[in-house]
């Protein structure tokens, strides 16, 4: 079902609006946490963190980015990975003032 979930975002991702898109992608990752494959749940993360950056809007970026924090991180078993942190790093940097 979790398959079935990304694969359903990706053919509809044109059809959603862009300040949904991370809500749409972080039960998704949350799902493939609870599976135990981190790996997927990253790549996902990291997904929803780059379709934040294309609200042209600092506000709903930072929300995106902290929904998406706070996802990654209240699972117990989940170490995020470097490259999931440089995402961090990178969407925080692209968001702009005053945020």
């Amino acid at each position: 079902m979790a398959d079935d979930a990304l694969a359903r975002y990706d053919v509809s991702r044109d059809g959603i609006v862009n300040v949904f898109r991370g809500d749409a992608l972080r039960p998704v990752a949350e799902a493939f946490l609870a599976l135990g494959d981190s790996a997927t749940a990253t790549v996902i993360y990291e997904r929803a963190l780059e379709e934040a950056l294309v609200n042209p809007n600092s506000r709903p970026r930072v929300t995106d980015l902290v929904m998406t924090a706070i996802s990654a991180s209240t699972s117990p078993s989940y170490k995020m990975p470097q490259s999931l942190l440089r995402a961090f790093r990178d969407a925080g940097k692209g968001i702009g003032a005053p945020w």
